[in-house]
């Protein structure tokens, strides 16, 4: 059974992420060491390539300061490729939750997890997302390559997947008061 189109949608969140946005530039950083001004440190909205002519997935993905990293997915998922494998055109995703490590002064490596089940609501997988992020020396944005590996409820390896994924870190925006409905409320 084909698996791997499953996981395309999970690179992404394994790209971004970070709470905590501190100074872009770092002293030399021993490997797995968690530097509180770290690049990787900070929220990042991830684009996780799924191939040519394919759009990309968006992803959200927030790196701690304290080595603990969060990632979302949009949901639900429909007409997922290899989702009929799984028998559910429809996918639900729970968070992404896990842990990150500095491997460099701009680098760091990630491994998240979530769980995909049916829109009834019947498990179907657990993705464990791996990926090395490289940091541009801007400090704003970030390349990765993530491994997905579904396991289902009996243990059993049912897909892999290599992504490619890029990312731009979340900043603060002056607040926008030109949208419908936005300004002081009438009393």
């Amino acid at each position: 059974m084909r698996r791997s189109a499953l996981l395309v949608p999970f690179v992404p969140l394994l790209v971004v992420a970070a709470s905590g946005i501190g100074p872009r530039g770092a002293a030399a950083v021993q490997e797995g060491s968690l530097p509180p001004n770290h690049p990787c440190v900070g929220a990042w909205a991830v684009a996780a390539d799924q191939g040519p002519d394919l759009p990309s997935i968006p992803l959200l993905f927030t790196f701690a300061s304290d080595g603990t990293a969060l990632g979302s997915l949009p949901n639900p998922r429909r007409g997922v490729p290899g989702g009929a494998e799984l028998g559910a055109e429809i996918l639900e995703d729970s968070g992404m939750h896990g842990a990150w490590e500095a491997t460099g002064d701009r680098t760091c490596d990630v491994t998240l997890r979530f769980f995909t089940s049916s829109a009834e609501g019947e498990f179907l997988v657990t993705t464990t997302l791996s990926a090395a992020l490289d940091v541009a020396a801007n400090g704003d944005d970030l390349s990765a390559e993530a491994t997905l590996v579904d396991i289902d409820a009996a243990g059993e390896n049912v897909g892999s997947l290599s992504v490619p994924a890029t990312a731009s870190r979340i900043t603060v925006e002056p607040r926008r008061t030109d949208a419908p409905g936005v300004g002081t409320p009438s009393a």
